[in-house]
């Protein structure tokens, strides 16, 4: 299963800068914001419908069957995609790889994520904790060294002269530490602590991402017309009060309907104003032919928040009690809450076109 899940991994590394980029070319500067809105709101479908129809298919005939259904949906995507995507390639890009930096800069990464999550047993000042942290920290100077050297980096750090790319970029990785360690959390509380069943969880955390489907499209074309700066700020400080709202009200009782079902809807719209609103800030002032590098870069900065933000949970949660899922849910509100501060202090005022019309 690990080694499937690698492959798993390295198909969705190839697949989600590239869609991105196929679409936004087809879209002018001013509508920018709504055809990432549209296509957040995919993945917010997905998220939705994901949780209820795995739970389903593992109540019917157990836990192969939620991979197993993804072969027919990948046989129709190549099937489609050949049909009615058109091609499209950079006139500059070489395809070479870094062959030195990409392992390094995963290395780094997994031995950060190791350290975190070998704290919970042996405790911080274990060596088998410190020792990766640090190594794992030291690398990152060598990484940014090679990118900036090499001819096809891991990151491309001409990207970063950009101030709304650097910025969102910035709030993009903190809200990354909160993100999916934040659903991650949620699922466990209710199964865990809540004791509810795969199926009643499944459909328990649909409401959510319902709502961040219906709303992502509308917020990306307020974007194109307001900017950014206060729209992707607000949405991140409501998915933090989302959270802080379980962690006030939060007890070992079930609470569903006072409880969660109001912070899963909040979070929601949050969700709705944010996820696609990041990445719309950060691509709001790139030029076409960067677009799939400055996708693949927020993304691969993204991935890393993701990753160490699920081992920071899964440390804090590993005794699956009250206190510790109370203190999860801190981690996940603080770090949407900086989130928020970082795209409202630093961002540019306006929209991307206001932007462009006064240079």
């Amino acid at each position: 299963m690990i080694a499937a899940r690698v492959v798993q991994a390295v198909g969705g590394a190839l697949l989600t800068p590239a869609s991105l980029a196929m679409v936004l070319p087809q879209f002018p500067l001013a509508r920018r914001g709504t055809a990432i809105g549209m296509w957040g709101a995919m993945g917010a479908l997905g998220a939705a419908f994901g949780p209820s129809v795995g739970a389903i298919l593992i109540e019917a005939s157990g836990w192969r069957l939620i991979f197993l259904i993804n072969v027919p949906l990948s046989v129709i995507v190549v099937v489609a995609a050949r049909r009615l995507v058109p091609e499209t390639r950079g006139e500059t890009v070489t395809g070479r790889l870094d062959v030195v930096g990409v392992p390094v800069g995963v290395a780094g990464v997994a031995l950060v994520m190791w350290g975190i999550v070998r704290s919970e047993g042996a405790g911080w000042a274990d060596a088998t904790v410190l020792l990766p942290i640090v190594i794992g920290l030291a690398l990152i100077p060598f990484v940014v060294w090679r990118s900036a050297h090499h001819p096809s980096p891991l990151l491309d750090l001409s990207l970063f002269a950009q101030r709304s790319f650097s910025v969102a970029v910035a709030a993009v990785w903190v809200y990354a530490l909160a993100f999916t360690a934040g659903f991650l959390l949620n699922s466990f509380m209710l199964q865990r602590l809540w004791g509810m069943s795969v199926l009643a969880t499944g459909f328990a955390l649909t409401p959510g991402p319902i709502v961040a489907a219906a709303t992502s499209t509308l917020f990306g074309g307020l974007a194109d017309r307001i900017g950014h700066r206060w729209l992707v700020a607000i949405g991140s400080l409501l998915t933090s009060l989302s959270y802080l709202w379980i962690l006030a009200l939060m007890t070992e009782e079930q609470q569903y309907l006072l409880v969660f079902l109001p912070a899963n809807l909040a979070l929601g719209i949050g969700v709705g104003a944010t996820v696609a609103g990041l990445q719309s800030a950060a691509m709001s002032e790139i030029d076409s032919h960067q677009f799939a590098s400055a996708n693949a870069t927020t993304r691969t900065i993204q991935q890393i928040g993701y990753a160490i933000g699920i081992a920071v949970v899964l440390t804090l949660v590993a005794d699956l009690n009250l206190a510790g899922f109370r203190a999860g849910y801190t981690w996940v509100a603080v770090c949407f809450f900086i989130s928020a501060v970082v795209m409202a202090v630093a961002y540019p005022p306006g929209s991307a076109a206001t932007r462009q019309a006064r240079t």
